[in-house]
């Protein structure tokens, strides 16, 4: 597992789907938008917005974080054939407070 540092932007979610050929029933998602801070040589910092894959029954949960810069366990994965990294939240993970983990570093003047 990896751990996530950065500003909780948004909260969205990505209704049910039903492939009309085959049938199948993609369940709803959540994906929370999460601002990051990314160092620099130069001692300054580039901003990044990662959406995240969540468990749609802790939305209610992760609501109060919104807005909020947070630190979360996170699950890296990668389909097949693809160079692509994408995350997702395990179950029953909740974010803290990021007064709760390590700073980020600030730019250096």
């Amino acid at each position: 597992m990896l751990t996530i540092n950065g500003k909780l932007e948004n909260l969205f979610t990505k209704s049910e789907y039903t492939d009309k050929s085959t049938g199948d029933v993609t369940p709803a998602k959540l994906y929370l938008q999460i601002m990051g801070k990314f160092p620099q040589e130069d001692g300054g910092f580039r901003l990044e917005m990662k959406d995240i894959k969540a468990n749609i029954k802790e939305f209610d949960s992760m609501l109060p974080f919104k807005n909020k810069d947070i630190s979360i366990a996170v699950m890296p994965f990668s389909p097949r054939n693809s160079q692509a990294i994408y995350y997702s939240i395990p179950r029953g993970v909740l974010p803290i407070l990021a007064t709760q983990a390590p700073a980020l570093p600030e730019k250096k003047v």
